[in-house]
C-alpha cells in the first residue's frame, strides 16, 4: 500500500497589490501594466467582477505547429457578463518580458 502524504516547503509571500482595472482596461494588459509599473516578474493572480464583452482563444489541433497546437481565432462573447472567478500567473518570457496567463470562469 501507498503511503499518502505530501512533500511542501514553507515560504513567504512578498507582496499582496489589490487592482481594481478602470472600465474599458483589457484585463490582461491592464494587469501587465500594473506588474509593470510595481517590478511585478513572478505572481499569483485571483479576481471576480464583470466585464462588458468576453474574448477568448482555444487551442487547436495544428501538424505543422511547433507543439502539434495553435491558438484559434479569438472568439468575442458580448456582455455584460459575470467573471466568477479569474486565476493565473505572471512570469517572464526568456526575453524579460513580463507575460500574463489567464483562466476564468464567467456567467
Amino acid at each position: 500500500m501507498t503511503e499518502l502524504g505530501a512533500y511542501y516547503a514553507l515560504g513567504k509571500c512578498g507582496r499582496f497589490v489589490p487592482v481594481r482595472l478602470k472600465t474599458h482596461t483589457d484585463i490582461a494588459s491592464g494587469l501587465r501594466a500594473v506588474c509593470e509599473q510595481n517590478g511585478i516578474k513572478y505572481g499569483a493572480i485571483d479576481g471576480i467582477g464583470n466585464v462588458r464583452q468576453l474574448t477568448y482563444q482555444l487551442l487547436v489541433p495544428d501538424s505543422r505547429a511547433k507543439h502539434g497546437v495553435r491558438l484559434d481565432e479569438p472568439q468575442v462573447i458580448p456582455g455584460p457578463l459575470e467573471l466568477l472567478n479569474l486565476k493565473g500567473v505572471i512570469f517572464q518570457s526568456e526575453k524579460g518580458e513580463t507575460l500574463i496567463h489567464l483562466h476564468g470562469i464567467f456567467s
